[in-house]
């Protein structure tokens, strides 16, 4: 699995955590759990729904569910470039046209970013 450096350090730093839960506590659950409670138990999904809303509202952003975070997340890959074939395969993609028809957004200023990209080719080649 291909995850960026900032995630594998998170990752890392609660795996450091939840070391420290399962020294400390006498009742630990062993499940090899990647998230858990603080006794090594399954996390509720209410929990993790509302510790969600918490971190939205907190942060000023909208209410959202957690597909629209993947669904942001592939969008904003798009948006900066990122092959679509790649995207599609890290999604989980069967077909391209899910990707590029559910994800591949036009935000505001693409038109004027493309063209300025377009105008500073074609000078450079111009230029010559």
């Amino acid at each position: 699995v291909n995850l960026p450096r900032f995630v594998i350090d998170s990752l890392l730093e609660y795996r450091k955590h939840q070391l420290t839960l399962r020294v400390r506590s006498s009742r630990w659950q062993d499940k090899d759990l990647v998230f858990s409670t603080a006794n090594g138990g399954y996390v509720a999904p209410q929990y993790v729904y509302d510790a969600l809303k918490a971190l939205l509202k907190e942060a000023g952003l909208p209410d959202m569910r957690f597909h629209d975070l993947r669904h942001s997340a592939i969008s904003i890959w798009l948006a900066m470039g990122i092959n679509p074939k790649v995207i599609q395969e890290l999604a989980g993609h069967s077909d391209i046209r899910i990707t590029m028809n559910v994800y591949g957004h036009v935000f505001p200023g693409m038109h004027g970013q493309a063209m300025d990209d377009f105008d500073r080719k074609f000078r450079a080649v111009t230029d010559e």
